[in-house]
């Protein structure tokens, strides 16, 4: 395991010492695991964030097909179909 030394502000220091003491727990400890979990956040936000890109791109994308193309109504169609196939069937 690496050892590193950090700066930090006095006060910030008597809280960090406090709370280890209360969760009966060491200053590297609570520092590693408070770390950890401010990376995780970090890399879910950063996850979040470009999947909210893809939608986004994703939906500017239909869009601009649906300009292309124009509107699609698909109840009508389906209700094409079954007309036709109705009209198939009649026949045989």
């Amino acid at each position: 395991m690496a050892k590193i030394n950090i700066s930090l502000p006095d006060h910030l220091l008597k809280e960090l010492d406090a709370i280890a003491v209360e969760l009966h727990g060491s200053r590297s400890g609570f520092v590693a695991e408070a770390t950890a979990r401010y990376v995780a956040t970090l890399t879910e936000e950063r996850t979040r964030a470009e999947r909210q890109k893809r939608i986004d791109r994703a939906l500017e994308q239909a869009a601009a097909l649906g300009e292309k193309f124009g509107s699609f109504d698909a109840m009508a169609s389906v209700r094409e179909d079954r007309d036709r196939d109705e009209r198939v069937g009649a026949d045989t």
